[in-house]
C-alpha cells in the first residue's frame, strides 16, 4: 500500500488510535526496508519526524526481531 502511493505527492498518513506506538513501529520497519537503513537508524529517522513516538516494548522489539532475521 505503501509503495503504490509514494509517488503521490500527497503525504501519507499512517495512524492508529495514538499514533505512538503501533504506527510508529509500522513506520520503522517500512523505512529501515525501503531506505536500507539498520534499524536503529529507522528508529531515530522516524523519532524525529514524529517526536511524541514512544512505541511499546513488545511491538518495536517484534519488528526489531524481523529486521534482524531479513538481514541474516
Amino acid at each position: 500500500f505503501l509503495n503504490a502511493h509514494e509517488r503521490n505527492p500527497d503525504m501519507i498518513l499512517v495512524h492508529c488510535m495514538g499514533g505512538i506506538s503501533r504506527s510508529f513501529s509500522v513506520m520503522v520497519c517500512y523505512v529501515a526496508l525501503k531506505l536500507a537503513l539498520s534499524f536503529k537508524e529507522a528508529y531515530q529517522y522516524v523519532l524525529e519526524k514524529r517526536p511524541q513516538g514512544d512505541p511499546a516494548g513488545r511491538t518495536i522489539l517484534s519488528v526489531k526481531e524481523y529486521l534482524d532475521a531479513r538481514r541474516n
